[in-house]
């Protein structure tokens, strides 16, 4: 298995374009990752709450 300094020389070898998707592949799962916990541990419950409300009120509307 590679570790930390392995990788960062490979990083460092890569293409500008190469290094770029990497850099948003890391960005995706890091924060599908931490979106899943923030659900999981009810810490975006208020957002369900808020659109509930505002769908009661007549607030919300097709984009």
């Amino acid at each position: 298995m590679l570790n930390l300094k392995d990788i960062k020389e490979s990083i460092e070898k890569l293409s500008p374009g190469d290094i770029e998707e990497l850099k948003r592949w890391i960005i995706e799962k890091h924060c599908d990752r931490q979106i899943e916990e923030d659900i999981l541990a009810g810490k975006l419950d208020f957002l369900i709450e808020e659109a509930e409300k505002e769908l009661k009120e007549g607030k919300l509307h097709d984009l």
